[in-house]
């Protein structure tokens, strides 16, 4: 099962493209701590969250910095290669967005 829960703050202004058939897409920066408590002296992680069409006209107005957000969504791998090597990188692709 690929389900993916976050929750974390914004932690800069959404970026909005579009895509070459027409779709927009929003790609949002969100920091998580590894703790729900905040309790560990670890550095709190950064993720990349890509939001599509319809879940961008519910939350458009809501996305802005420091607000805290819970996701769900799942992970969608984008590997390429570069240089005769293979990178892996997977998107957290948003299915539902609540605020906290």
């Amino acid at each position: 099962m690929n389900q993916v829960m976050l929750v974390g703050k914004i932690k800069s202004n959404p970026v909005f493209k579009s895509t070459n058939s027409g779709n927009t897409i929003c790609l949002l920066t969100v920091e998580a701590e590894k703790s729900f408590y905040g309790d560990t002296d670890e550095k709190p992680e950064l993720f990349q969250v890509v939001l599509w069409s319809k879940l961008i006209e519910l939350h458009r107005k809501n996305l802005k910095p420091k607000t805290i957000i819970a996701i769900s969504g799942h992970l969608k791998p984008n590997n390429f290669e570069k240089d005769n090597e293979i990178y892996y990188k997977s998107n957290l692709i948003a299915d539902k967005i609540s605020y906290l």
